[in-house]
């Protein structure tokens, strides 16, 4: 990834990775609003990962019934890929 000026946390969103239609983030995203924490949900396997971690103030990764070994659906080693640079960030 192209260097560039890190970004201040507090004028970045969060971001959930909503991995699975049938496990919604309700209860993450009740309490993230509670506590007026900025966040975006991402449905992975409709919109993919977000291109570069760094845009993000944090990461949530929600569970699924996919195996995190499996190739397929395509989202998965993209998911594994992105946080990957998000601990790297």
């Amino acid at each position: 990834m192209p260097e560039k000026p890190p970004p201040e946390p507090n004028d970045l969103p969060g971001v959930v990775l909503y991995n699975e239609d049938m496990a919604p983030p309700a209860l993450l995203d009740e309490w993230l609003r509670e506590r007026n924490m900025v966040h975006r949900t991402i449905r992975t396997w409709e919109e993919g990962v977000p291109d570069d971690p760094r845009d993000c103030a944090w990461v949530v990764a929600l569970g699924a019934s996919d195996s995190a070994t499996q190739r397929e659906p395509s989202w998965i080693p993209d998911e594994i890929a992105f946080l990957g640079r998000a601990v790297d960030a």
